[in-house]
């Protein structure tokens, strides 16, 4: 039951998306505002980064194969990639036609007013399914889509501000709240980007981690130090390998059951290790 309510938020928060994008898309056409048009192309393309995101998603929970015999874990930090990509090339476009824009007359209707309130609306409530779903299912890829539709409902209250003030005082604040939709995807695709570096880049995640492994290790009987501990991130998974030093005098048995409670204790300790390599040594 669980399972089938966090699917149908993800569910009605593509529905909301679309609804909301179709939305600023008509009013961008019929108001004349460049903001409101810049605002629903990038909604327009949510729906394609949380399709994404949840299909990457379901596929980074299979188990391990053949061909992967670490799991399938990598694809959430690939669907976190392509939504950073996609985030930045369409700043690139909207800072362009703001740009170009601005070089010729401009004018918003009235009518732009209701179509920018009505969508922002929408998306707050997207933004609201899609961060419980990403807290649930403990998601790279939908944290990533959470700051991207987080943002996307900044653009939405600056728009209207823009649209707003460009039908009651002067028309260029429309091409003004254009540019602030821009720097709003580029700094959220900033962020995206440099939490899949640590997975590209094999970053230790966080040394106080590898400091209570080492905690754990020295605790157990037999065993005199701990040391070479790696940590590797591949989407929220996390990889654990460690050089064990212990008393020479145990047998292969011995030294195999230690090794074998260590690694139950680590990932008792941390719910997103997955697996933990020890190298057993003589001390």
């Amino acid at each position: 039951m669980g399972e089938l309510k966090r699917n149908f938020r993800l569910l009605l928060a593509v529905a909301a998306t679309v609804s909301s994008a179709l939305i600023k898309l008509i009013g961008g056409v019929i108001g004349g505002s460049l903001a409101l048009l810049a605002d629903g192309l990038d909604s327009l393309v949510n729906v394609f980064t949380i399709s994404t995101a949840t299909l990457f998603f379901i596929k980074s929970k299979e188990p391990p194969d053949k061909e992967h015999p670490y799991g399938h874990y990598g694809y959430d930090a690939f669907s976190a990639l392509i939504t950073s990509v996609v985030m930045v090339s369409l700043a690139s476009i909207i800072g362009v036609l703001s740009v170009t824009r601005s070089l010729g007359a401009h004018k918003v209707a009235g009518s732009a007013i209701l179509y920018s309130l009505t969508s922002t609306l929408l998306l707050f409530l997207t933004v609201l399914l899609v961060f419980r779903a990403s807290k649930s299912y403990k998601s790279m890829a939908l944290r990533a889509e959470y700051r991207h539709l987080l943002v996307d409902v900044l653009e939405s209250l600056l728009v209207f501000l823009g649209v707003l003030l460009s039908v009651s005082v002067d028309p260029r604040y429309d091409l003004l709240a254009s540019l602030g939709v821009t720097a709003f995807i580029v700094r959220n695709a900033t962020v995206n980007i440099r939490e899949v570096s640590q997975c590209l880049l094999y970053e230790m995640p966080t040394e106080s981690l590898a400091e209570e492994i080492r905690r754990l290790s020295v605790r157990l009987e037999g065993v005199s130090s701990c040391h070479s501990i790696r940590i590797r991130r591949q989407g929220e998974a996390l990889f654990v390998d460690l050089h064990l030093l212990v008393d020479p005098s145990m047998t292969v048995m011995e030294a195999h059951e230690l090794a074998h409670d260590l690694e139950r204790k680590i990932k008792e300790k941390n719910e997103l290790i997955k697996d933990v390599v020890i190298h057993v040594e003589p001390a």
